[in-house]
């Protein structure tokens, strides 16, 4: 049997039909946005951000998931 749900978007709350398998992943364990908000949502960092204290860093990504978070996307950052 398969966990079939709807799911809000983090982004703009619309509801998206999900589809689990068999119950082996828990509703909490899978992020789901619509393409475009997601795009929206994502900020990605790299050394390129930070400078040369930081370089060697892995790039990092940080999903705004409120109204607020998306305000403040550019502030929202790893403390390199």
């Amino acid at each position: 049997m398969c966990d079939i749900y709807m799911h809000k978007c983090p982004v703009c709350n619309e509801e998206i039909d999900m589809h689990l398998s068999d119950f082996n992943t828990p509703r909490e364990e899978v992020a789901v946005f619509h393409q475009p908000c997601f795009e929206k949502a994502c900020r990605v960092w790299t050394e390129k951000d930070f400078g040369p204290p930081f370089e060697g860093k892995r790039p990092v990504v940080v999903i705004s998931l409120s109204d607020t978070a998306l305000k403040n996307k550019d502030g929202n950052h790893p403390n390199w």
